[in-house]
C-alpha cells in the first residue's frame, strides 16, 4: 500500500467540510530567556495553491473519529487516532485538493497552519504534497511537526521535486504514528517560486514541556548557580 492510499478494508469515519564549558552570562541567558516558539510572519509573494473555500476531507483509521469542529481560531478538522501504527502513518489522515496555481520542479513551498493537541501529549503530523491519482507520487514533503495543547501556527517549508500542473495535486497530512486528538485549522499551501531560499521561508521551532520562561525548574536552576558558581573566590 502506497504513503498515499489510504483506502482498503480497514473501517474508517470520514467526513467533508468547506472550508529544535559554557560562560555563566550564557548560562543564565539560557534559564532566564528561553527561546520564543512563536511564528514568524509569512514573507510576501507567496501565491496560495489551495482555495480557502474547497472541502477537506479527513479520516482516522481504525476505532478513531474524524469530525469537523468549531474552534476559536475557526472551524477545524478534529481527529483522534485510537490505534496507531508508526510504520504507516498514513492510516489517519487530512486532505485537501490543490486547485490554484502549477508547481513546477524546483520552486519553494510553505506549509502554514493552527494546531493543536488536546489529548495524547505532544500532536505530531507529516506533511506531503502528492499528485492526486493513483500513483500519489510525492511533489515535496515535510519533516515531522510536533505542537502542544495551546493552539500555536506551524510553518514548514519544503521543496518541490516534480512538476504539477494546476489542479493535479493535493494536500495531505498524516496522524497514525501516534495515538492522539489533534485538531487542525488555516491551512494554507504557498508557493514562493525557486528564487528564493529555503532558509528565508519561517520554520517551525521544536519547544518542549518546561520551556516556559515561569516554568518551576528555572528558580531552583538559579538558586544552584548562585550557590555553585557565584561563591566567593579563595
Amino acid at each position: 500500500m502506497s504513503a498515499g492510499d489510504a483506502t482498503g478494508e480497514r473501517s474508517q469515519r470520514m467526513f467533508e467540510f468547506n472550508l529544535p564549558m559554557i560562560s555563566l552570562a550564557r548560562l543564565v541567558a539560557i534559564v532566564l530567556c528561553p527561546a520564543i516558539s512563536q511564528a514568524e510572519p509569512l514573507p510576501p509573494g507567496g501565491a496560495d495553491l489551495i482555495d480557502p473555500a474547497g472541502k477537506v476531507t479527513a479520516w482516522s483509521g481504525k476505532g478513531g473519529q474524524a469530525e469537523a469542529v468549531d474552534t476559536s481560531v475557526g472551524k477545524a478538522t478534529r481527529i483522534t487516532v485510537t490505534q496507531p501504527d508508526p510504520d504507516q502513518p498514513w492510516t489517519a489522515q487530512l486532505r485537501a485538493p490543490t486547485t490554484i496555481g502549477a508547481v513546477k520542479t524546483g520552486d519553494k513551498l510553505l506549509v502554514s497552519y493552527s494546531a493543536r493537541c488536546i489529548a495524547g501529549g505532544s500532536g505530531q503530523a507529516i506533511s506531503k504534497l502528492q499528485q492526486n491519482d493513483s500513483s500519489n507520487t510525492m511533489i515535496g514533503v515535510t519533516e515531522s511537526a510536533k505542537f502542544g495543547a495551546e493552539w500555536e501556527t506551524v510553518n514548514q517549508p519544503f521543496l518541490a521535486r516534480v512538476d504539477a500542473p494546476a489542479g493535479s495535486a493535493e494536500f495531505v497530512m498524516f496522524f497514525g504514528e501516534k495515538s492522539q486528538t489533534v485538531e487542525i485549522a488555516n491551512i494554507r499551501v504557498l508557493n514562493y517560486g525557486p528564487a528564493i531560499d529555503l532558509s528565508q521561508l519561517p520554520r517551525q521551532r521544536q519547544s518542549y514541556p518546561g520551556r516556559e520562561s515561569d516554568a518551576p525548574w528555572r528558580a531552583a536552576a538559579l538558586a544552584r548557580i548562585a550557590k555553585l558558581r557565584q561563591a566567593d573566590l579563595m
